[in-house]
């Protein structure tokens, strides 16, 4: 549920990540791999993750945290959080690397061909193409 108590997505939508999820784990665990699902606040799943694995290090463990980079106010403070439930879950010794890495787009913002940028983007799409069928 959102802040003022709405919910985020429909039961029907909720039904299909679910399928989509179930979905993927059986086809990863067919090809000998597999896909841990937590449910709860992100920072709260991964922090838990982190001190499953850290448990099983004797000795100092690194963690690669790898996620989508996101611009809304919520998933950046979600990933802010993040960041601190996993510092405060490290060993004496262990350590770990947060990776954000670009995806919300079908254009990486740093290859774009315009002056500043995502914030020089055309306000419609035919100027856009234009210059990007150009560069």
């Amino acid at each position: 549920r959102s802040e003022l108590g709405s919910l985020k997505c429909s039961a029907r939508r909720a039904q299909f990540v679910l399928q989509a999820v179930s979905d993927l784990r059986s086809n990863l665990e067919k090809r000998g791999s597999g896909l841990i699902i937590g449910v709860g606040k992100p920072e709260d799943v991964i922090a838990e993750l982190a001190k499953g694995v850290l448990t099983q290090s004797s000795n100092g463990a690194k963690l690669n945290i790898v996620c989508q980079e996101e611009v809304c106010s919520e998933e950046l403070a979600t990933e802010k959080a993040m960041r601190s439930k996993l510092a405060r879950a490290m060993n004496k010794g262990s350590k770990f690397d947060f990776e954000t890495v670009w995806g919300g787009t079908m254009y990486d913002p740093e290859t774009l061909p315009f002056d500043g940028g995502v914030n020089g983007i055309p306000d419609t799409f035919t100027p856009f193409r234009n210059k990007v069928e150009k560069a």
